[in-house]
């Protein structure tokens, strides 16, 4: 199983695990994967796929968070290949809140259009918000805690996960960012220090691997304690030895 710009595309031997292939989309352009309907708010996810967990009854919630462009169906391949590493949570891959403006197709967390250096950390920041309410309500929901939490995201999707790192009220007990970047401008809360691992790959053209220590550093002075993985040859997308680093990571995360 691969992930090419924002989008899962499963490798023919996984095809039968009920993942679909879907075409590709980069963070600043590119073919996004299939529409769902939009939301009647942009606080509430327009598609939600939940994943039960193996063994019921679920004590912890991993959150999938996609890439621009993509959707909750082209994403959901990722949550079944972390799912055995983690058999006691229910994972729930969403639709970006925000249907993507690049294109008829495709949801986005927040718009890419004149993205800049100055103005991406406060996009991320109005994402954060957006998705830390509704994974509070879906917790509530659960009547689990908010240190059962897992976060995983992929590229912009990763962007969001690293704000949720370091700004929940209760911190997550892991985060996973895929092929991401730190953009944040904003003090951080205090809690317990967060796992985070972040996985990147060195031929990345979407998102430089340069910004990998940037961000190493900001997250560790912020409370995290950080976990790179850096492929050589790894363009823009995810891998099945990333997924494996991914569940084991989680796995020993556990509450």
């Amino acid at each position: 199983m691969i992930v090419r710009g924002h989008v899962v595309l499963v490798a023919l031997a996984l095809v039968a695990s009920g993942c679909t292939p879907r075409p590709a989309a980069t963070e600043e352009r590119g073919d996004a994967a299939k529409a769902l309907a939009a939301p009647s708010s942009p606080t509430l996810a327009s598609k939600v796929i939940p994943l039960a967990p193996a063994e019921a009854p679920a004590t912890c919630l991993v959150v999938l968070l996609h890439g621009v462009g993509a959707d909750a169906e082209s994403f959901q391949g990722i949550g079944r290949a972390l799912a055995g590493d983690v058999p006691r949570c229910e994972m729930l891959v969403p639709d970006g809140f925000h249907p993507f403006d690049r294109a008829e197709t495709g949801r986005q967390w927040y718009s890419m259009a004149g993205v800049t250096e100055a103005n991406r950390a406060p996009r991320v920041r109005e994402a954060g918000i957006e998705v830390s309410g509704w994974i509070d309500s879906e917790l509530a929901r659960r009547k689990l805690s908010g240190d059962r939490l897992a976060v995983v995201g992929f590229s912009q999707g990763a962007m969001v996960a690293s704000w949720l790192a370091v700004h929940r009220g209760v911190r997550p007990f892991a985060v996973v960012m895929l092929s991401g970047r730190v953009s944040d401008d904003e003090a951080p809360t205090k809690g317990a220090p967060v796992p985070v691992l972040v996985a990147h790959g060195d031929a990345d053209a979407v998102v430089p691997v340069s910004v990998v220590e940037p961000g190493e550093r900001v997250l560790t002075a912020w409370g995290a304690r950080v976990t790179t993985r850096v492929y050589p040859g790894l363009a823009h997308r995810v891998t099945p030895e990333e997924l494996r680093e991914a569940g084991a990571f989680l796995k020993r995360a556990l509450p």
